[in-house]
């Protein structure tokens, strides 16, 4: 829950200028989350290891993130 709080921020600042993209990347990280409870909690891998499945999740926080600045420029721009 440490990503929290700037995905949240990064996809409401986002989504002011470029809705669309930002609920896609959105979407992307919350499904990527979900598949990393699941693999963390699966029994079957020890240690937690499914976890990794749910890396795609770092796709869409990167892509929020990208998104958010160059939305920051464009608002200082005036564009």
């Amino acid at each position: 829950m440490e990503n929290l709080p700037a995905v949240l921020t990064s996809l409401l600042i986002s989504g002011l200028r470029y809705p669309v993209i930002a609920s896609a990347l959105g979407a992307v990280w919350l499904a990527g989350r979900i598949v990393y409870a699941l693999g963390y909690t699966d029994p079957n891998m020890a240690d937690g290891k499914g976890r990794s499945r749910g890396a795609f999740m770092w796709l869409g926080q990167l892509g929020l993130f990208l998104l958010t600045g160059f939305t920051g420029v464009k608002m200082v721009m005036g564009q």
